[in-house]
């Protein structure tokens, strides 16, 4: 048995999750609308892809420090946060729907589906959230000025990113699902360019 090289190319995990991040994402809002945010699914697809969208947050951070050390550095930090507080707020709503469907009272049905937006959830998970279309979109643009990707899958992303908010905000299906949709061909196209860059994915230059 060969040791495990300390060089291991990162390249297909890191593939892997930007692909798998915008799909998960697609599939939860689906499940959203569908079901009308009345089973645990959607919250359940949707906390999956905020936790696989670290590490492809990671990579597009990655592929920005080629360029820009700095600007990867911290434009992925802030994606991270944004990422982070959504898989928080998905642990919420599930909680309270849960709630919701075993409580008999309507006093205390009532109360949970008011806790949704009171100031200091807004303040605590939904505005740290609104990090990560910002740290997304900031990505984007970094993308686009240092060219380490082609054009048009850096402005996709930016559009994605754009649209990622206002499909959440409003709850419009078109521009919730369509949004989705394009981050997946952002993101997938991106994982393309991932996987014809050898020897820039070694896990001790990450």
């Amino acid at each position: 048995m060969q040791p495990t090289s300390p060089r291991t190319d990162l390249r297909r995990p890191a593939a892997l999750c930007l692909v798998a991040a915008p799909l998960l994402l697609a599939l939860g809002d689906l499940a959203g609308v569908l079901t009308r945010r009345e089973t645990i699914l959607w919250t359940v697809l949707l906390f999956l892809s905020f936790c696989a969208f670290v590490p492809a947050i990671f990579a597009l951070a990655h592929l920005v420090r080629a360029r820009a050390p700095r600007a990867g550095l911290v434009l992925g930090s802030i994606a991270f946060l944004g990422a982070m507080a959504g898989a928080s707020m998905q642990a919420f709503f599930r909680a309270a729907l849960l709630l919701e469907q075993a409580s008999t009272s309507p006093a205390v049905a009532a109360a949970a589906e008011k806790a949704w937006s009171v100031p200091s959830f807004f303040l605590t998970t939904v505005a740290p959230g609104l990090l990560f279309p910002l740290g997304m979109l900031s990505l984007g643009v970094a993308l686009v000025l240092g060219r380490q990707v082609p054009l048009a899958a850096s402005l996709l992303l930016c559009l994605g990113a754009l649209l990622f908010p206002v499909g959440h905000a409003v709850g419009l299906p078109v521009a919730l699902l369509g949004g989705d949709l394009v981050l997946l061909a952002a993101l997938a196209w991106i994982a393309s360019v991932v996987l014809a860059k050898p020897g820039t994915w070694e896990h001790r230059d990450l």
